[in-house]
């Protein structure tokens, strides 16, 4: 699990993690879901499918199909046999991929993540909790982000096999850290700083009170400024300087993130 305040990119960090693991084989194989997926075993199990061999899915509906309509008989009330769909055993679909999919064939693990999870509800984590056991044996792990009740939340819904040493918090970004990141912004652009009265990383970095999300706005803006100016900083200097559109675009764009939600308030685990 991952955790820290909301803008400290959660989301970023998931796309970060699926870019890297999605070249290098000897890491699990990433997919990023929507947590819809979790609303039945079966569409959670035919996404599993898709993904490790896409030719397979016919065949795996097939026996879905196969097994949870095939009528149970049971003994009734005078000797006859009566259509018992009611004592049918659970949805087999994992089952199915498991046998589908030995283990000796796993090129490599497949690692599920799953945005947005302080929005689960207890059907979804009930589809979630056997895959997260390894109750059907298949090498699948899971990465879940949220706000920071999450954790919380996931318990509630019975899922209390979370250790403490697997949930990690983001936190904001250091001052130096940030001067950084739009140091190397500049640097990648090649962007023109020569005759500029101002430390524009560090400009920027102070702007973004070492939050991710507010980083990025203000080089958004700034980029925005440098469009407009021909690449030049000493010009956008002069702009803001004056509360030109540098300073106002930043403003803009932090108010829009800042009015979506409370930074102080909401976080994600």
């Amino acid at each position: 699990m991952q955790g820290g305040a909301h803008g400290a990119g959660k989301t970023a960090l998931l796309s970060r993690l699926r870019e890297i693991w999605d070249t290098d084989s000897a890491a699990p194989l990433p997919v990023l879901l929507d947590r819809k997926v979790l609303n039945s075993e079966e569409v959670l199990a035919e996404k599993i499918v898709g993904v490790l061999n896409l030719k397979k899915l016919p065949e795996f509906r097939q026996t879905v199909t196969q097994r949870l309509h095939a009528d149970v008989k049971i003994l009734g009330v005078g000797g006859e046999t009566v259509s018992a769909m009611s004592t049918a055993p659970p949805n087999p679909s994992l089952d199915i991929v498991a046998e589908m999919f030995p283990l000796h064939e796993w090129k490599r693990p497949l690692c599920l993540m799953f945005d947005e999870m302080q929005n689960v509800i207890k059907p979804q984590v009930d589809v979630l909790e056997p895959l997260h056991l390894g109750t059907h044996g298949l090498p699948v792990v899971s990465v879940l982000a949220g706000l920071a009740n999450t954790h919380a939340i996931l318990g509630k819904h019975g899922l209390n096999h979370i250790a403490d040493n697997a949930t990690h918090k983001l936190g904001v970004l250091a001052f130096e850290e940030a001067a950084e990141a739009a140091e190397m912004f500049l640097d990648g652009f090649r962007i023109d700083r020569t005759s500029v009265g101002i430390d524009w990383p560090a400009e920027v970095a102070a702007t973004s009170d070492g939050w991710p999300r507010h980083l990025h706005n203000s080089l958004q803006a700034l980029v925005q400024e440098l469009l407009t100016a021909n690449g030049r900083l000493a010009d956008i200097w002069m702009r803001t300087q004056c509360g030109g559109a540098f300073a106002h675009a930043r403003r803009a764009l932090i108010g829009t993130a800042s009015r979506a939600a409370s930074w102080k308030d909401r976080k994600f685990c």
